[in-house]
């Protein structure tokens, strides 16, 4: 016998792994806050940017706080 796909089970089941996922997502995520930082930018060898978070007193810009936020 052929079992007919019923559309109620196959959304709550979606439901349902969506909801794990985003879940699993959010809690893997932290926030880390870093007070009186000093960035300055410059330019690498091959034309890159990159950003340093020095104590010089170089043309940098000082920063009061900056949260990072990203997965540990």
């Amino acid at each position: 016998m052929r079992s007919k796909i019923k559309p109620g089970k196959v959304a709550i089941v979606i439901f349902l792994t969506v909801l794990i996922w985003v879940s699993a997502d959010l809690a893997k995520t932290e926030k880390v806050t870093v007070g009186n930082v000093r960035i300055r930018v410059g330019v690498g060898g091959s034309g890159q940017r990159w950003v340093s978070f020095l104590d010089a007193h170089e043309s940098s810009v000082a920063i009061e706080e900056v949260v990072l936020k990203g997965s540990c």
